[in-house]
């Protein structure tokens, strides 16, 4: 045993536990908490705009800004905000009351939460107005100074995401039955409204009640902004050229005449629409044109702004006067109907760093955290390829405003997401001639002529000094990234130079700019690039950079995840010809503090350094110690009661991210005890960490889960292993093999622990009191209400279901509970349903198909939502007896795909990502959450899960036939792995089958439903 060995067997942990405990209670006492970064409102995004009369003005966005006038805007004053939150809306209705509406989106979870403020004195100053449990909004609309409406995120609570208010705000009554991912945007005029949608769902408002309209079809162009200017007629904008008229309060749609060329309006991404008599204006990005008619919209012209950062709001008094607001706290000003602007105020006029990246899950939040909110370099983001083509998004907040308030946290300043560039579902690779094909279908154009000019366009609207993308190794299964890359490259040089006809760049007007440098960002140490460590110190934000960016990673992604421990940065282009342009990021460039592209910033460093230093040290330590508990083969519980220890002297935000992680991977590991007493040890210690709702809703999925309790009792055993019916030789050979009996397996029984049912309404009660938002999640309250049945409490369940399915009829979940009350009553229900037949005799498992069962079993054809899988058919058939569960499956092969055969034993839990493969999804007890999974490939290689754990392994059999047409196979798995309670007729289980076939496409039995599993949508499974 070497010295290393040593250090770390039992006895050295307790040392080790010894030298943390003397860091951290040693000299110097525990760590205070670390003051915020740098102020960052001079160039925060701004968002609204709103002026009482010539003088009197307010411009309000990001992190909480607040800014005044009183001169028409030759000076603006910073107002103290009752709150940091991103002001998304301003309103005033006389010259005394106005409000603000805005939100926060919370990390880990992505429950968003209003902020609405209130001023009766003529915006002097600001108070916040309890939201309670309101969702972040995006539109404020006030008749007079009591009645008014709000609009913004829908959500568990609020399906509707529709509020109106006759108390002046005091109280707000939600709408009902209003189905939307969402509100955009949201206007009155006089006593009716209209309320857009994120994908064109749209709501009249008379008065006092909402109700649905006919939805807008825009395609992938998100509207931006409604605006109505009279009675019954109104205007819509949106990306890539969306503008809409109406002349029947939205009833119907329509483009105006007169609009720029094709080639010139798709260029223009309208955020903002202001209208004034027969006068109208768009504006948004490029800043640096606006789109302007005087005629009602019969004719458009181009005006120029002369800056190029792009616009969100416009506010105009009359023909003449005014202002609008944008990007790096951009304020412009025109006082001859906007044929020409002038700049009244902005924290910048251009960014330093540009990233362009294909998703926000490759983002290297931490590097932004340097260069941003620790060096002051003013960065923006860009990002791709939106992936909401198939499915919309579960989560309350979009991905484009979750990816902004991820950028903000991590000192950047804007972030876009193109509407044109769309992706299939995420983890369902493409090849890169169908991910052109997709975008030609959006464009119009060649997808990637169509990506260079968007590229080459954003560069020089930011005018960047260095632009960062993702690098090819971060994810060589993607082919996009390589697209992104090459057409990066050439964009860098194209932005450069002037158009050869000058024509498009003159109408836009944008000018050529040439970047200095441009990475290529990857995960890890690698020779010949720029190395970031995200444990070092930051010294002006007090904490790592690992710690400063937390949350932004929790912001984009729905799984924890903690930073990668170094990124590496290769240089692509340079026009820096000095060495020391390639040895750091900013190397060879000079730009002022409190210049066009930094932020103005003092010397001072935040906290004591060495006590800084103490705490990186510490937090080091404990990863350490963490990941040999995990491994420790004596199952870790001795050691969790150290690490509770450990963590109390960690930053709060660090110590609850250690408990999370370390929960996370004792349920990797198959301890889920551990998993699930560690979480509760961050419920108990941190209740305020951003993850301990995520904890909560965890132990309440867990505790509720019969597929967890049917597990539980084989996780001390050794994992069984896949019988395979007959291996296939090497020559290929079929295999055949007749399955008269049961495996030889241990008995298995399952305790049904009432005192699971029994934690689980304990902390259902403890998310309800502390974070009802997300109480009300579907994917809390029917796993609550599996328990609620088992302890009697029917009529509970009857109420949650009853409501549920009235407030969100037009849904997947509210779907189930129509389904659920329809089985109560003996009803025909609305779920998809197959009914799995008593099979007379046992099937030889060879891949043939021929057995009588299949014979006489229905089949379930898997089909693509896009309609693009003709040429690929597939079906999936089930059976049963009083021992298994059969499963056959038949399967077209699908040109594009690859099919290579395998002379190797079957591994364990293979990775299966690459191969054409499907999926039984097996839920109990219909919680809609937890779920068996078990795949099989083409070759017959299976893979399994329970609950997201992949070290469930059961025993079952499985047999594949391959031709050169199709692939079939034919699985039995002993019902005892599923189940320890022997089926009746009466029992209904939730099931999802779905096939994916990578670089080709998706399949699936019911809808909604995705390779990342959409449980809602699953049909069910009756026993015949």
């Amino acid at each position: 045993m070497n010295r290393f060995q040593r250090f770390f067997s039992r006895r050295g942990i307790e040392r080790l536990l010894i030298v943390v405990w003397v860091i951290i209670y040693g000299p110097g006492g525990a760590l205070a908490e670390a003051p915020r970064g740098l102020d960052a409102v001079a160039d925060a995004e701004l968002t609204s705009i709103a002026f009482l009369d010539p003088d009197r003005g307010w411009a309000v966005g990001d992190r909480g800004t607040i800014w005044q006038t009183d001169d028409g805007g030759r000076v603006w004053k910073r107002q103290e905000s009752p709150s940091t939150a991103r002001w998304e809306s301003i309103q005033f209705v006389d010259s005394r009351n106005g409000w603000l509406v805005g939100g926060v989106i919370q990390a880990y979870t992505q429950k968003t939460t209003a902020a609405v403020a209130q001023t009766r004195d003529g915006g002097a100053t600001w108070k916040s107005i309890s939201a309670a449990t309101l969702p972040a909004l995006k539109a404020v609309r006030f008749i007079d100074e009591r009645r008014g409406w709000v609009a913004g995120s829908a959500t568990a609570m609020y399906p509707s995401g529709l509020f109106r208010t006759e108390d002046g705000g005091r109280s707000w009554t939600p709408m009902t039955n209003l189905p939307n991912h969402g509100w955009q945007t949201f206007d009155l005029f006089g006593g009716n409204g209209l309320a857009i949608g994120r994908y064109g769902e749209c709501a009249f408002i008379q008065t006092i009640t909402a109700k649905v309209a006919p939805a807008i079809n825009a395609g992938l162009r998100q509207p931006r902004r409604v605006k109505l200017d009279r009675t019954n007629h109104g205007w819509l904008v949106g990306d890539a050229g969306l503008i809409l008229e109406t002349s029947d309060n939205g009833a119907s749609w329509n483009v105006p005449h007169g609009l720029p060329a094709v080639e010139v309006l798709r260029e223009l991404d309208f955020a903002d629409v202001a209208v004034v008599g027969d006068h109208c204006w768009l504006a948004g990005a490029p800043g640096s044109c606006l789109l302007h008619s005087s005629d009602r919209g019969k004719s458009w012209q181009l005006q120029h702004t002369g800056q190029t950062l792009p616009l969100r709001a416009l506010a105009f008094l009359d023909d003449r006067r005014g202002w609008g607001v944008g990007a790096l706290g951009t304020i412009l000003a025109t006082r001859d109907g906007g044929a020409t602007w002038s700049r009244q105020h902005s924290g910048g006029q251009r960014a330093a760093v540009l990233g362009i990246f294909s998703q926000a899950d490759r983002v290297p939040w931490e590097l932004f955290g340097q260069v941003s909110a620790n060096d002051g370099y003013l960065s923006v983001l860009e990002l791709l390829n939106r992936r909401d083509v198939e499915l919309t998004p579960r989560e309350e907040a979009s991905p484009e405003d979750r990816a902004r308030a991820a950028l903000t946290l991590a000192g950047g300043s804007s972030t876009t997401l193109a509407a044109t560039f769309p992706r299939r579902q995420a983890k369902l690779p493409l090849k890169a001639e169908a991910i052109l094909e997709l975008w030609r279908e959006e464009e119009g154009r060649a997808g990637i002529v169509a990506l260079e000019d968007y590229l080459v366009k954003k560069i020089q609207q930011w005018r960047p000094d260095v632009i960062i993308t993702q690098d090819i190794p971060r994810s060589e299964r993607d082919p996009a990234d390589s697209l992104l890359q090459q057409a990066l490259l050439r964009a860098y040089q194209r932005a450069s130079i002037a158009d050869k006809s000058q024509t498009l760049q003159a109408q836009l007007g944008l000018e050529p700019w040439k970047a200095k440098k441009a990475f290529a960002v990857s995960v890890g140490e690698q020779t010949g690039g720029i190395s970031l460590s995200t444990t070092q110190l930051a010294p002006r934000l007090g904490k790592t950079l690992a710690d400063a960016v937390a949350g932004s990673r929790g912001l984009v992604t729905a799984q924890f995840s903690l930073s990668p421990t170094e990124y590496n940065a290769r240089v692509l282009a340079s026009n820096i010809p000095q060495e020391i342009g390639r040895r750091d990021l900013m190397g060879g460039i000079v730009l002022a503090t409190g210049g066009e592209a930094r932020r103005a910033q003092d010397s001072s460093l935040v906290g004591d350094m060495k006590e800084l230093n103490r705490a990186a040290q510490q937090q080091r330590l404990v990863q350490q110690l963490m990941t040999r508990t995990v491994q420790d083969a004596s199952g870790g519980s001795n050691w969790l009661a150290k690490i509770e220890d450990l963590t109390r002297g960690l930053r709060k935000e660090t110590a609850g991210d250690i408990l999370f992680q370390l929960a996370q991977r004792y349920y990797d590991a198959g301890k889920i005890d551990l998993a699930a007493e560690t979480m509760t040890v961050l419920v108990e210690l941190h209740p305020e960490h951003d993850l301990a709702g995520a904890a909560l809703m965890w132990l309440v999925q867990l505790n509720a889960s019969s597929e967890v309790a049917q597990r539980l009792p084989e996780t001390a055993k050794v994992s069984s292993q896949v019988v395979t019916a007959i291996a296939p030789s090497k020559e290929g050979a079929t295999p055949t093999a007749k399955l008269a009996s049961s495996p030889s397996s241990p008995e298995r029984t399952v305790s049904q622990n009432p005192g699971r049912d029994v934690q689980a309404i304990s902390f259902a009660k403890r998310l309800e009191r502390t974070q009802p938002e997300l109480y009300a999640r579907p994917s809390v309250r029917f796993p609550l209400t599996t328990v609620q049945r088992r302890v009697g409490q029917s009529r509970e369940v009857d109420q949650f279901l009853r409501n549920l399915a009235s407030a969100r009829a037009h849904d997947a979940w509210g779907n189930c509970a129509s389904a659920e009350i329809a089985l109560s009553a003996g009803k025909t229900t609305t779920k998809s349903v197959y009914g799995c037949e008593l099979a007379k005799n046992k099937p030889k498992l060879d891949g043939q198909l021929d057995d009588d069962v299949w014979q006489k079993a229905k089949k379930i054809e898997l089909r693509s939502l896009l309609v693009d899988d003709g040429e690929w058919p597939a079906t999936v058939s089930l059976g049963r007896d009083d021992e298994f569960l059969y499963i056959s499956i038949q399967c077209q092969k699908a040109a594009g795909a690859s099919y290579p055969g395998s002379d190797t034993t079957r591994p364990r839990d293979p990775d299966l990502r690459d191969r054409d493969r499907v999926e039984l999804l097996i839920d109990l007890d219909r919680d809609y959450t937890s779920f068996f999974q078990l795949t099989i490939d083409h070759r017959g290689w299976v893979a399994e899960s329970c609950f997201g754990d992949v070290s469930w392994n059961p025993t079952w059999f499985v047999a594949a036939k391959d031709t050169p047409t199709h692939w079939m196979a034919e699985a039995a798995i002993p019902l005892k792995e599923l189940t320890s309670n022997p089926l009746t007729n009466k029992d209904v289980w939730a099931l999802g089958v779905q096939r994916i076939v990578p670089g080709v496409g998706f399949q699936a039995w019911t809808q909604p439903a995705s390779v990342d599993v959409r449980p809602e949508g699953f049909g069910w499974l009756m026993f015949e």
